[in-house]
C-alpha cells in the first residue's frame, strides 16, 4: 500500500539510520573525535521506531478488505516473506563472503540462525545476526508471523488480541527484568523488548484511521510533510541540547505518524506531484534497499577517509556518503528488488489460504 506521506516517513527513517551509521563510521574508521556517539545512536533509534510504527499501521490498513488475496493469513505471510527475505539473504551472503575473505568466516550455525531470523548472541556479545542490520528484521518477521495468526480472526478481534499479547510480552520482560548475560534470560529480553510497542502504536493508529472513515483532517501533502518533519527536527534539535531527549523518540515518531496516518490528503493536492515529491516517494519505496545496502558504501568510504587522513570534514563525509548510499539503493531497488519480487510472486504462488474471518 502506497501513501505518499508514509513513503516520506520511510525515506526519513532510512536516512536517519544511514546518518547514525555514517557518524559511527567516520569516528571509528577515520578517527574523527568530534562525533557524539550518543547523539548518533539516538538518530538510528528514531529511524527504527518509525519503521516499526509504519509496519504496524500498514498491516492493519492493507488488510481491512478481508476478501483480498493478500489478506488471507498464509498469503499475507508469504507475501511478506517475498518482500523481506530475498534481499536480506543476498546481503547476508555477500557480507559472509566478505568476512570469509578477511579470514573471519561465520560459522554454519550463525548463518543458519541468521537466515532463519533466529536471534543469538554473537562473539562480540551482541544479539545480532551475521549481517548486523538484520536484528530489526528478526522483530519484523516475528510481527508478521503474529499478525498472520491475528488474521485468522475478525480484524478487530485479531488486532486487539495482538495488542494485548505484545503489550503483555513487554510487561513481562520489564517485570522479570532478566539479568545481563547469555542464554534464555537474554533471549527473553530480546523478544520482550519495549521496542515492540512501536508495532502496537502503529496498529492502534491504523485501527483509529479505519474507525474515522471519512471523518479525518484534509491536509495538503506539503502540510503533512512539514508537520511530520517538524516533530522529527524538534527531536534532532533536542538531542543536541540534552542527552535525555532521546527518551522522547517514541513521541516524535508517534507525532509524525499521527500527522501522516490520521490525516488524508486534501483533494486540491491529490493530483499535484512535483519532482521533489516524486523523488521522495521513490526514495520511500527504495527505503528497504537503502537500509540493507548502505553499509556496503559506508565501510569502504570510512576506510578511504581514514587513509587520506581527513580527520575533519564530517559534513563532507556525510554529504558524500548520503549521495552514494541513495544512488546505490535506487539502483538496487530498480534493477534487483522490484524485478526479483515480481518474479517470485509470479513463480511462487501463495500457499492455499487458511480461512480468514471477514470484517
Amino acid at each position: 500500500m502506497k501513501i505518499d506521506s508514509l513513503q516520506l516517513l520511510r525515506a526519513v527513517a532510512a536516512l536517519l539510520v544511514v546518518l547514525n551509521h555514517a557518524l559511527f563510521t567516520i569516528k571509528r574508521k577515520a578517527g574523527v573525535d568530534t562525533v557524539d556517539m550518543a547523539q548518533a545512536a539516538a538518530l538510528g533509534k528514531l529511524g527504527v521506531e518509525l519503521f516499526f510504527m509504519i509496519s504496524g499501521y500498514i498491516m492493519v490498513i492493507s488488510t481491512r478488505d478481508r476478501s483480498a488475496p493478500g489478506a488471507q493469513p498464509l498469503a499475507f505471510f508469504w507475501r511478506r516473506c517475498i518482500r523481506v527475505v530475498p534481499l536480506y539473504w543476498l546481503a547476508t551472503l555477500i557480507y559472509a563472503l566478505k568476512l570469509a575473505v578477511s579470514g573471519e568466516p561465520p560459522s554454519l550455525a550463525a548463518m543458519f540462525k541468521s537466515l532463519l531470523f533466529i536471534p543469538y548472541e554473537n562473539a562480540k556479545g551482541y544479539w545480532h545476526p551475521v549481517y548486523g542490520l538484520g536484528w530489526t528484521l528478526n522483530y519484523e518477521m516475528l510481527f508478521y508471523a503474529l499478525f498472520a495468526l491475528a488474521l485468522t480472526q475478525k480484524l478487530a478481534r485479531g488486532v486487539a488480541g495482538l495488542l494485548l499479547l505484545m503489550g503483555a510480552a513487554v510487561g513481562a520482560g520489564l517485570w522479570l527484568n532478566p539479568a545481563p548475560g547469555s542464554g534464555h534470560e537474554q533471549l527473553l529480553a530480546f523478544w520482550c523488548a519495549p521496542i515492540l510497542l512501536c508495532f502496537c502504536a502503529g496498529m492502534a493508529l491504523g485501527w483509529w484511521r479505519l474507525a474515522l472513515g471519512q471523518r479525518v483532517w484534509r491536509l495538503r501533502f506539503q502540510v503533512q510533510a512539514a508537520l511530520a518533519l517538524g516533530f522529527i527536527l524538534a527531536y534532532c534539535f533536542g538531542i543536541q541540547q540534552w542527552q535525555g531527549a532521546q527518551l522522547f523518540s517514541p513521541l516524535a515518531a508517534l507525532g509524525a505518524m499521527g500527522v501522516c496516518g490520521l490525516a488524508a490528503e486534501s483533494p486540491s493536492g491529490a493530483g499535484c506531484a512535483s519532482s521533489l515529491r516524486r523523488g521522495v516517494v521513490l526514495l520511500g519505496g527504495a527505503s528497504y534497499s537503502l537500509y540493507l545496502t548502505h553499509s556496503f558504501v559506508l565501510g569502504p568510504a570510512g576506510r578511504a577517509w581514514g587513509l587520506a587522513a581527513w580527520h575533519g570534514g564530517t559534513a563532507a563525509f556525510l554529504a558524500l556518503t548520503l549521495v552514494l548510499t541513495v544512488l546505490l539503493a535506487l539502483a538496487v531497488y530498480r534493477w534487483l528488488e522490484q524485478p526479483l519480487q515480481a518474479f517470485l510472486l509470479r513463480r511462487l504462488p501463495a500457499p492455499a489460504a487458511l480461512p480468514a474471518q471477514p470484517g
